[in-house]
């Protein structure tokens, strides 16, 4: 299985590659925190991804690049990967539905909210 993860820390992309790794020792895990690198990488790669991990940045935070939960909306997937958005707010997880991701999971990832998220995803 092929993981990509775009976040906004390395602290965050840590956190969410030591939890998957955890659940799924197996993957191969891609992390980025500049959402612009990791647009070129998945356009790249677009009929190799599995899985992707896009972050929303929050509504006080200002960045030079884009956010996770929109750069798997920019790439033109040949596969289109399963989707799992993370942020803190509530009411992204009902954008990030509604916007087309396969499901949401609250920061912090832990390894008990990741593994209830990819069950229900079948995964």
């Amino acid at each position: 299985m092929r993981v990509v993860i775009v976040e906004n820390t390395d602290e965050n992309m840590t956190a969410l590659k030591n939890c998957i790794h955890s659940l799924l020792p197996n993957a191969l895990v891609k992390g980025f925190t500049d959402g612009n690198e990791a647009e070129e990488w998945c356009g790249e790669h677009r009929n190799e991804i599995d899985l992707y991990f896009g972050n929303w940045w929050g509504t006080t935070e200002e960045f030079d690049t884009p956010e996770g939960s929109a750069v798997w909306k920019y790439v033109d997937w040949q596969k289109k990967p399963i989707v799992i958005c993370t942020g803190d707010e509530e009411q992204f997880e009902k954008w990030s539905i509604e916007n087309g991701a396969d499901g949401f999971i609250h920061r912090p990832v832990t390894l008990e909210n990741l593994r209830d998220t990819l069950e229900e995803l079948d995964i």
